[in-house]
């Protein structure tokens, strides 16, 4: 038998089976961060659009007036449940709820799957909250079967804001953003914007408002926060470092 056909038989050497092991593990090392990175972009590239998408349905919501409870022609901003037909939009007290939007204007299956008890989505890694004005100047987070008699009627006709942070920080995602009226995306990364909507996980109305310290205990001060600025380049009420998206 020939040395070929004899090393061909034998198979591999021990030390032959470390190497390549080793390279595979070294393989392995370098394309799994990679991997991880790319999908952590890839979902945060996917809020950032789904939050431009929401602006948008929002300013045709606004502008078509589908809601204009007290009939001065002025449009109300929507939550997602009436921006996506999964309910009819709110209207005066007494009056008879009108059909879902039909078809709606966010059209995303997403969309559409709004979660209890708090009202948030989740889409590619991220859970999205909307927020509209009470009359007290404070923002109410969307909760199913409790935003229309909430939502203060004048507010709701120049205001909104909507949050999305990762459902899990560092895994699905690691910036939270945050849009409101004017259209503009603002984010920042804040390893405790993590998870479901409940609790201290989710950023609060006024997190990404330009502003001094947000003081939990005196909401009420800081109801002027509503219509304020976004903090851009600067520190939000929730003491995070926010910059615009570009």
């Amino acid at each position: 038998m020939s040395k070929v056909k004899r090393a061909a038989n034998r198979g591999f050497t021990l030390i032959e089976l470390i190497v390549v092991v080793s390279v595979l593990a070294l393989i392995a090392v370098i394309a799994i961060p990679n991997y991880l990175d790319s999908k952590l972009q890839a979902n945060e590239v996917a809020a950032i659009d789904a939050l431009r998408l929401v602006a948008q349905a929002q300013t045709q919501f606004q502008a078509r007036a589908i809601v204009d409870r007290d009939g001065d022609g002025i449009g109300e901003f929507g939550g997602f449940m009436e921006l996506s037909g999964m309910r009819g939009p709110r209207v005066a007290s007494g009056a008879p709820v009108p059909p879902p939007l039909s078809p709606p204007i966010l059209t995303s299956g997403s969309f559409q799957t709004v979660l209890a008890p708090w009202g948030h989505i989740q889409r590619s890694g991220y859970c999205f909250q909307m927020y509209l004005p009470q009359p007290d100047g404070r923002r109410y987070p969307e909760r199913v079967g409790q935003f229309h008699d909430i939502v203060d009627i004048n507010l709701s006709e120049v205001t909104w804001c909507c949050y999305a942070w990762p459902i899990v920080y560092n895994n699905s995602g690691r910036r939270t953003f945050c849009v409101n009226q004017t259209g503009t995306i603002v984010m920042t990364d804040a390893p405790d914007y993590s998870g479901s909507a409940g609790g201290l996980n989710r950023p609060e109305w006024t997190g990404a408002v330009l502003g001094a310290a947000f003081d939990a205990t005196n909401e009420i001060k800081h109801a002027r926060a509503i219509t304020g600025r976004l903090a851009i380049g600067k520190v939000g009420y929730d003491g995070h470092l926010w910059n615009q998206v570009k």
